[in-house]
């Protein structure tokens, strides 16, 4: 979970910076951070309402596909419309995700030991990957963020397919 959070760390800790790095206004950036951030909230929405229909593991994997394409999405938008649309989608995937790591995390962990970890390995992976496109910004410039997002991402679903693999009852409590 920490590390497929790194993603998002990576990307919303300078989607400000590198739109402005563009040339976007500010006021078109800070109307295209709120919006897309209040209407991504669709996403838990979008979770809660379809459930384990599709299992855990594919809307995962549709929520990074997402993911990235946003991110790549981003990187060609310019006015106040795209802007949102971008981070709305980026806001709305990641927020689906939560969902089902937050799931997967509770089949692997039936006594809930695990369960307060949760919102630990969600700050560390932002922190994480801020860090992460921070230094690879500071070595390539802005066009390395869409890059790092997509590795970050793409590793980080690597390990959480891992986790689909775990036996239950190699888990310590588990049944």
């Amino acid at each position: 979970m920490t590390v497929w959070f790194a993603a998002p760390g990576a990307f919303w800790t300078f989607a400000e910076s590198a739109a402005a790095a563009r040339n976007v206004p500010a006021g078109t950036i800070s109307i295209a951070l709120a919006v897309g951030n209040g209407v991504g909230l669709l996403g838990s929405v979008a979770a809660a309402w379809q459930g384990d229909r599709w299992g855990r593991f594919w809307p995962l994997l549709i929520a990074t596909a997402a993911l990235c394409a946003s991110v790549v999405a981003f990187e060609e938008c310019w006015s106040v419309v795209a802007l949102a649309v971008a981070l709305f989608a980026f806001n709305a995937a990641w927020n689906y995700a939560a969902v089902y790591e937050m799931a997967l995390v509770a089949s692997l962990d039936p006594g809930g030991k695990l369960s307060p970890a949760i919102s630990a390995a969600q700050v560390m992976g932002f922190a994480a990957g801020g860090f992460i496109s921070g230094v690879a910004i500071s070595a390539a410039g802005y066009t390395a963020l869409t890059s790092v997002v997509t590795m970050l991402a793409v590793v980080g679903m690597g390990v959480l397919a891992l986790c689909f693999r775990v036996p239950r009852r190699a888990v310590p409590g588990g049944p």
